[in-house]
């Protein structure tokens, strides 16, 4: 039986160098989290994913049938003291999101959203709080969402690619066999959309910074996808 590593001993297609070629692509996240605190001006959350300060990421928030999703930027991120001391646990990081360009419409959603969900407030110096007019700088404590995600982009580059997986580079960290889904830019017409399922994944000793060589393998890609990628791969096999 052949292996389905697409970068193992036995390959069931040949792999061929894709650095010349400058193949970018994006890999899409979601990670639940749980919230520590929230006001119209931002949110702090436990997640287990470590989210870059300075980057803009997507925040969904679930209950009672409501939905809102608001965009924000990462202002501070950190790994728990627990964390820390033990490394045997899975790790675990806090983060602060400032929200960016709220439209009206969205402020008056997340009003709502707080006062349907209000368990209590942090104490302040100035005289009260107030639920009508909820404050920038009050930070308050809600009944857990059904579901509390956020959602954000890596971005990979191709190092080596065959008709069943490639091997890229990222400062992502990825576990082996998850599945995650992934679109992949093979020039500025052409594309794919498709789920890859890793296979290898090791740190790069001297990158300069925390970067990953990872074995992916492709599944769940539609015909035309594959057809697609097929045709490409044709074509490296015709590069002098």
């Amino acid at each position: 039986m052949e292996s389905q590593d697409p970068f193992g001993e036995k390959r069931r297609y040949p792999r061929y160098p894709a650095d010349f070629l400058d193949i970018q692509g994006r890999i899409l996240f979601s990670s639940n989290i749980t919230i520590l605190n929230i006001s119209v001006g931002g949110i702090a959350f436990g997640i287990d994913k470590h989210l870059h300060e300075g980057r803009t990421y997507a925040l969904r928030l679930e209950r009672h049938g409501k939905i809102i999703n608001i965009t924000g930027t990462i202002m501070w991120a950190a790994m728990c003291p627990s964390t820390q001391k033990n490394r045997d646990i899975p790790q675990m990081y806090t983060a602060g999101m400032k929200f960016s360009n709220l439209l009206n419409s969205q402020i008056s959603e997340l009003e709502g959203f707080i006062k349907d969900n209000f368990k209590d407030y942090q104490k302040l110096e100035s005289n009260g709080y107030g639920l009508s007019g909820i404050r920038l700088h009050v930070r308050f404590h809600i009944h857990e969402p059904e579901k509390a995600t956020v959602n954000y982009v890596e971005y990979y580059k191709v190092r080596k690619i065959s008709r069943s997986g490639m091997l890229i580079e990222s400062n992502c960290a990825l576990d082996i066999e998850d599945a995650v889904p992934m679109t992949m830019t093979l020039s500025e017409s052409k594309a794919l959309a498709f789920w890859g399922r890793i296979v290898t994944s090791h740190e790069i000793e001297g990158a300069g910074g925390q970067r990953y060589q990872i074995g992916i393998e492709f599944t769940d890609m539609s015909a035309s996808d594959r057809a697609l990628l097929q045709e490409f791969i044709a074509s490296l096999t015709d590069s002098p």
